[in-house]
Protein backbone atom coordinates (compact mmCIF):
# COMPACT_ATOMS: atom_id res chain seq x y z
CA UNK A 1 0.00 0.00 0.00
CA UNK A 2 2.90 2.02 0.86
CA UNK A 3 5.01 1.68 -2.33
CA UNK A 4 1.93 2.67 -4.27
CA UNK A 5 1.26 5.72 -2.80
CA UNK A 6 4.47 6.32 -3.10
CA UNK A 7 4.50 5.74 -7.00
CA UNK A 8 1.38 7.86 -6.71
CA UNK A 9 2.77 10.92 -4.88
CA UNK A 10 5.91 10.98 -7.40
CA UNK A 11 3.60 10.84 -10.54
CA UNK A 12 1.65 14.31 -9.34
CA UNK A 13 5.28 15.71 -8.35
CA UNK A 14 6.81 15.15 -11.82
CA UNK A 15 9.55 12.90 -10.64
CA UNK A 16 10.48 10.25 -12.85
CA UNK A 17 10.74 7.04 -10.91
CA UNK A 18 11.64 5.00 -14.02
CA UNK A 19 15.18 4.96 -14.00
CA UNK A 20 14.98 4.08 -9.74
CA UNK A 21 12.68 0.99 -9.92
CA UNK A 22 14.48 0.25 -12.87
CA UNK A 23 17.99 0.22 -10.99
CA UNK A 24 16.46 -1.68 -8.05
CA UNK A 25 15.21 -4.41 -10.62
CA UNK A 26 18.93 -5.03 -11.84
CA UNK A 27 20.79 -5.11 -8.66
CA UNK A 28 18.44 -6.72 -6.26
CA UNK A 29 14.91 -6.91 -7.53
CA UNK A 30 11.53 -5.83 -6.09
CA UNK A 31 9.10 -7.88 -4.41
CA UNK A 32 6.58 -9.36 -6.39
CA UNK A 33 3.40 -8.05 -3.79
CA UNK A 34 5.15 -4.10 -4.50
CA UNK A 35 5.59 -4.64 -8.50
CA UNK A 36 2.35 -4.34 -11.11
CA UNK A 37 3.45 -7.83 -12.69
CA UNK A 38 1.71 -9.01 -15.89
CA UNK A 39 2.10 -12.79 -16.52
CA UNK A 40 1.39 -13.60 -20.59
CA UNK A 41 2.59 -16.56 -22.60
CA UNK A 42 5.29 -14.50 -24.20
CA UNK A 43 7.05 -13.26 -20.95
CA UNK A 44 6.34 -11.89 -17.52
CA UNK A 45 6.48 -8.06 -17.27
CA UNK A 46 7.36 -5.38 -15.27
CA UNK A 47 4.80 -2.14 -15.63
CA UNK A 48 6.56 1.75 -14.96
CA UNK A 49 4.41 4.30 -13.39
CA UNK A 50 4.61 5.62 -17.29
CA UNK A 51 2.51 2.43 -18.21
CA UNK A 52 5.97 0.92 -20.11
CA UNK A 53 7.00 -2.66 -19.27
CA UNK A 54 10.19 -4.50 -19.17
CA UNK A 55 10.62 -8.41 -19.31
CA UNK A 56 11.53 -9.68 -16.02
CA UNK A 57 12.58 -13.10 -14.05
CA UNK A 58 9.90 -13.90 -11.52
CA UNK A 59 11.06 -16.46 -8.78
CA UNK A 60 10.58 -17.15 -4.89
CA UNK A 61 13.62 -15.98 -3.20
CA UNK A 62 12.19 -16.86 0.44
CA UNK A 63 11.41 -20.48 0.98
CA UNK A 64 11.40 -22.96 4.17
CA UNK A 65 13.99 -25.10 5.40
CA UNK A 66 11.51 -27.87 4.67
CA UNK A 67 10.65 -27.35 1.12
CA UNK A 68 14.22 -26.70 0.31
CA UNK A 69 15.41 -30.30 1.39
CA UNK A 70 12.46 -32.08 -0.10
CA UNK A 71 11.87 -30.17 -3.28
CA UNK A 72 15.01 -28.53 -3.73
CA UNK A 73 15.61 -25.19 -5.23
CA UNK A 74 13.14 -23.00 -5.97
CA UNK A 75 12.43 -22.71 -10.34
CA UNK A 76 13.23 -19.44 -12.32
CA UNK A 77 9.81 -18.01 -14.28
CA UNK A 78 10.25 -15.96 -17.33
CA UNK A 79 6.92 -16.50 -18.47
CA UNK A 80 2.97 -16.76 -17.81
CA UNK A 81 3.22 -20.34 -17.39
CA UNK A 82 0.73 -22.57 -15.22
CA UNK A 83 3.16 -22.98 -12.34
CA UNK A 84 4.34 -18.91 -12.71
CA UNK A 85 0.63 -18.40 -12.50
CA UNK A 86 0.40 -20.47 -8.87
CA UNK A 87 3.58 -18.98 -7.45
CA UNK A 88 2.14 -15.37 -7.94
CA UNK A 89 -0.77 -16.08 -5.75
CA UNK A 90 1.93 -16.86 -2.83
CA UNK A 91 3.52 -13.11 -3.88
CA UNK A 92 4.85 -12.92 -0.21
CA UNK A 93 7.89 -14.19 -0.95
CA UNK A 94 8.82 -13.74 -4.71
CA UNK A 95 11.02 -11.24 -6.09
CA UNK A 96 10.70 -9.83 -9.67
CA UNK A 97 14.35 -9.18 -11.37
CA UNK A 98 16.09 -8.38 -14.30
CA UNK A 99 19.24 -10.81 -14.44
CA UNK A 100 21.08 -12.39 -17.29
CA UNK A 101 22.31 -14.85 -15.70
CA UNK A 102 20.05 -17.07 -13.08
CA UNK A 103 22.64 -16.56 -10.31
CA UNK A 104 20.09 -15.59 -7.73
CA UNK A 105 19.47 -14.60 -3.89
CA UNK A 106 17.61 -17.24 -1.86
CA UNK A 107 17.11 -17.12 1.58
CA UNK A 108 16.16 -20.60 3.58
CA UNK A 109 13.92 -20.01 6.65
CA UNK A 110 12.55 -21.84 10.10
CA UNK A 111 8.99 -20.00 10.71
CA UNK A 112 10.40 -16.40 10.52
CA UNK A 113 14.24 -17.21 11.14
CA UNK A 114 16.29 -17.00 8.25
CA UNK A 115 19.14 -19.87 9.05
CA UNK A 116 20.72 -19.65 5.52
CA UNK A 117 21.13 -17.58 2.49
CA UNK A 118 23.05 -17.92 -0.59
CA UNK A 119 24.14 -14.99 -2.88
CA UNK A 120 24.94 -15.45 -6.34
CA UNK A 121 22.59 -19.06 -6.68
CA UNK A 122 22.53 -20.37 -9.64
CA UNK A 123 18.32 -21.64 -9.42
CA UNK A 124 17.16 -24.05 -12.13
CA UNK A 125 14.86 -22.12 -14.99
CA UNK A 126 11.91 -23.69 -15.39
CA UNK A 127 11.37 -26.27 -17.60
CA UNK A 128 7.66 -24.60 -19.20
CA UNK A 129 9.12 -21.43 -19.56
CA UNK A 130 12.68 -22.86 -21.11
CA UNK A 131 10.48 -24.00 -23.74
CA UNK A 132 10.23 -21.47 -25.56
CA UNK A 133 13.60 -20.20 -25.63
CA UNK A 134 14.35 -22.25 -28.87
CA UNK A 135 18.08 -21.80 -28.51
CA UNK A 136 18.27 -18.37 -27.52
CA UNK A 137 20.36 -17.04 -24.13
CA UNK A 138 17.93 -15.97 -21.34
CA UNK A 139 19.29 -12.77 -22.09
CA UNK A 140 18.87 -12.55 -25.78
CA UNK A 141 14.65 -13.34 -24.41
CA UNK A 142 14.59 -10.93 -21.51
CA UNK A 143 15.80 -8.40 -24.39
CA UNK A 144 13.74 -9.10 -26.94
Amino acid sequence: MFFKKLIESCKADFFDLKPHLLETLKQGGVEASFADLDFQEEGIYFTFPDKSRVKVLFYQDKIQESAFRTQGDPLVHFRGCKEALELSSRLNACKAIIKYDNKLFLGVYSHKTQIRFFNDKPLPLCPLCKSILKGASLAEFLTM
